[in-house]
Order: structure tokens, then C-alpha cells, then sequence
């Protein structure tokens, strides 16, 4: 079941049900300045959950303003080219050696494929094309006046070549995706999820020295949920755990 929870004034996390397990994957509703913004869409086979969950907000889904992806993985951003179809205002943002992946879908289907064989559709559902006039590439440095929010658009390499993270340096919040890392439910301690076949350790650890650089109040996991106060410890958990893995 969807879970939608408010977490501060105009900021909404969803958890999507995937595989029928709560707090796995979650994504973020920003809504302000007459617009609504959804940080990392999740995958195919939720997107029909994400819709409800934006109702359940209080909101009509063909509002979307902006479609936001920390990196394109299919839990990030599968559902992308679906969702676009449902939200005729919606542009999406991505990082530019991600971007062509949403346009063309082959690529990463083919790569995903052979990690998951006939898993394929169970895990991540329909993944389809973005139309390229509906996409917008960054880069990092960026300035995303979005839903009433100045987010801070920076290059966060090593998890995925295509990553960044958005900074509200006003209210202190960070959305990281996978760069700080993973925090389930049931286990109190972070792990990074390091899939094949971009990962890069060197690179990972200085996104996440920028991360501590820039010393957010508040992280928002992309697995899972808000980190409060002890930013400076998930950073460093993160930071020292590389050995354990998970594929996402």
C-alpha cells in the first residue's frame, strides 16, 4: 500500500509499495508557486501507485509541473516515459549522461536484463521512452527555481556516472538519491548500494566529502526516508562500508 507522509510545509515523501514492501523505495512531492514537483518517480511497476499517492496528497497528478531524477536507474527513474503520458505539463530533469538513456530505453534495458533475466517486468514494469522535447539535461551547478524551492543542482558521481543531488540551502534539506547511501527498514545502520556496471569508489567518496561540505540539516534517502541530525554519521557510515552491496 502507498503511504504518503507531509514531512514540512509543501513536502510530501511517498512510500511506493514495491514488491508489495513499504519503505523501499521512496520518492518526494514538492508543491508550491502553482507548481508540483516529484524527485525521483521510482519505477514502472509503481507508477500507478505514485498517482495515487499524489491524489492522496491532495493534488491532480495532470498538475505535475516537473519530473526530477537524482539518477536514472530504474528505481529512480523508470517510470519516467510512462508518467510523462499522465502529466502533459511535466518536464523532466536529468542528468546529461543519463539523459539519452530516458530517450532511448534500449540500452538500459539491455543491462538491467541481464542482471534480472525474467524478473524484468515483476521488478520494474514498462519501461518507456521520454520524448527529447519533454526533457531538460543538467549538468551540476544549476539553479532549479521549482515548486516554490531554489534547489542547488550538484554533480554526485560514483554510485552512477549520471548522479546528482538537489540542495535547499534555505530550509537545509538535501534530496541525495543513492549518495549517502541506503538505510532500510529494520536495520539502523547505512550501506551503499553498488550496482555494476559505472561504479566508481574514488569518485563516490568525494561526492560524499561534498555532501558533509555543504551541511545539510536534513538528508532525504532515496531507500530510505528523512535522516535527522546525524547527517555527519550516515555520510561517514556510508563513506566506510563500500564492502557490503545491493543491486538496484
Amino acid at each position: 500500500m502507498t503511504a504518503v507522509t507531509q514531512l514540512s510545509p509543501g513536502l510530501w515523501q511517498v512510500s511506493l509499495p514495491f514488491q508489495g514492501e513499504p519503505e523501499i523505495i521512496g520518492s518526494y512531492l514538492l508543491a508550491g508557486g502553482n507548481e508540483l514537483a516529484i524527485i525521483d518517480p521510482g519505477p514502472g511497476s509503481t507508477y500507478e501507485a505514485l498517482l495515487a499517492a499524489i491524489r492522496e496528497a491532495g493534488f491532480d497528478p495532470q498538475e505535475v509541473t516537473h519530473l526530477i531524477a537524482t539518477h536514472i536507474h530504474l528505481d529512480h527513474a523508470g517510470a519516467t516515459g510512462t508518467l510523462v503520458q499522465h502529466m502533459p505539463r511535466a518536464r523532466v530533469y536529468a542528468h546529461s549522461k543519463g539523459a539519452s538513456h530516458l530517450i532511448d530505453t534500449s540500452k538500459i534495458v539491455a543491462s538491467a536484463t541481464r542482471i534480472y533475466g525474467d524478473r524484468m517486468q515483476q521488478l520494474w514494469g514498462m519501461i518507456e521512452s521520454t520524448p527529447q522535447e519533454r526533457l531538460q539535461t543538467i549538468e551540476g551547478g544549476e539553479i532549479l527555481n521549482v515548486a516554490g524551492r531554489r534547489l542547488e543542482v550538484h554533480y554526485t558521481p560514483g554510485h552512477a556516472v549520471h548522479h546528482v543531488i538537489f540542495f535547499d540551502v534555505h530550509s537545509g534539506e538535501l534530496f541525495a538519491g543513492d549518495t549517502a547511501g541506503v538505510r532500510l527498514q529494520g536495520i539502523d545502520y547505512v550501506r551503499p548500494p553498488t550496482p555494476p556496471p559505472d561504479l566508481d569508489l574514488e569518485a563516490w567518496s568525494e561526492s560524499i566529502d561534498k555532501i558533509r561540505r555543504l551541511r545539510p540539516d536534513i538528508l532525504y534517502l532515496g531507500h530510505f526516508g528523512p535522516a535527522r541530525g546525524r547527517v555527519g554519521t550516515l555520510s561517514t557510515c556510508a563513506k566506510n562500508s563500500f564492502p557490503g552491496a545491493i543491486l538496484y
